[in-house]
């Protein structure tokens, strides 16, 4: 119960802030694109079905790919 009223409060607390942060939609302008490409040394990563090499020549597959972007800022086309 007490780690539920602790989420609640999270969830309150977090809502307020972007509230109170958030820009109105007049004030984002153009559109954002994100493109990510995958490789295993040269080769285009594919799940499940290219084996792959490492640097000591053992085989190995990829068969499940996580990774966490961070760090991320937004430029305009102006600087």
């Amino acid at each position: 119960m007490k780690k539920t009223l602790q989420w609640v409060a999270f969830a309150i607390a977090a809502i307020i802030f972007s509230s109170f942060s958030a820009k109105s939609k007049s004030d984002f302008g153009g559109s954002l694109t994100i493109s990510l490409n995958h490789f295993v040394g040269d080769k285009s990563l594919v799940l499940d079905s290219i084996t792959y090499h490492n640097s000591l020549n053992q085989p190995f597959t990829v068969g499940n790919f996580k990774y966490y972007i961070s760090n991320i800022s937004l430029t305009k086309a102006d600087g």
